[in-house]
């Protein structure tokens, strides 16, 4: 027995469940666009080492979302005696600012895209020639910067050394950037970065340790041992700085500390 209204009843619960089904798809094809990254360039050994240090360090994915970086450490160095640093940095912009007290005097640097300032001793001032161009460097070769990069992979091409060494070049010039030198773990114990002013001050990482889910270098030293960090706070932020923290690198935000 046929009830009158009953094939048009099917055929729209018909349409309703394509419609859902479609939405279904739709839904996760936009996530793994979302989520999608370039596959890394490179030697096969090198591809392989790459991605299995990135998943050692808490995964591709998150390494590459992470838009600023927050580390407290206690910093040991020939001429100062044992103090602490905090540092946020950007993975994307030239922005880094360095809070510290060394010998009870507050030192604050704070480096905006093209500008930089300081505080010491509480003034405010425009900061020297000189510690521009040194921090421009340091945040050239930040580790948690490039491992954001490596992680993003776009303009990189990475080598394996029959040293155990991954190393990492832009993929158009073939200038040399950063690399690891392995053990026989996916965990490496030395960060190689390019000298300065004739110095190697790539660092030797001693201990690991796991901060919010990422696992970072907790204790290490530089090659030429001129200062020792250990890392006692590391807070990762997927979002602009002052989402995450109480800072914003601009001048408005350091002249605030003037004086303080």
């Amino acid at each position: 027995m046929i009830v009158k209204g009953q094939p048009y009843l099917f055929i729209y619960s018909l349409k309703m469940k394509y419609t859902f089904l479609f939405v279904l798809v739709l839904m996760f094809s936009c996530g793994q666009e979302k989520s999608q990254l370039p596959p890394l360039q490179g030697d096969e050994a090198a591809v392989i080492y790459a991605n299995e240090f990135l998943k050692a360090v808490g995964g591709r994915e998150k390494w590459s979302e992470l838009e600023v970086a927050y580390t407290k450490f206690l910093k040991s160095e020939e001429q100062f005696q044992n103090y602490y640093s905090h540092e946020w940095i950007s993975m994307n912009t030239k922005d880094l600012m360095l809070d510290q007290e060394i010998q009870g005097m507050r030192n604050v640097r704070l480096l905006a895209q093209d500008t930089g300032f300081t505080i010491n001793e509480g003034a405010l001032a425009t900061m020297n020639e000189n510690l521009y161009y040194f921090l421009g460097y340091y945040i050239e070769q930040d580790y948690y910067r490039n491992v954001a990069r490596l992680a993003r992979g776009e303009g990189l091409k990475v080598a394996w050394t029959n040293r155990n060494q991954l190393l990492v070049t832009d993929s158009e010039s073939g200038t040399f950037l950063f690399g690891f030198t392995f053990d026989e773990v996916w965990l490496p114990y030395q960060y190689i970065r390019p000298k300065f002013n004739d110095q190697d001050i790539s660092l030797r990482i001693t201990e690991w340790g796991e901060f919010n889910d990422l696992t970072i270098p907790k204790v290490g030293k530089t090659e030429e041992e001129n200062y020792l960090f250990q890392v006692e706070d590391f807070e990762p932020c997927y979002d602009k700085v002052n989402s995450c923290f109480d800072v914003s690198f601009d001048y408005e935000y350091i002249s605030s500390l003037e004086d303080k």
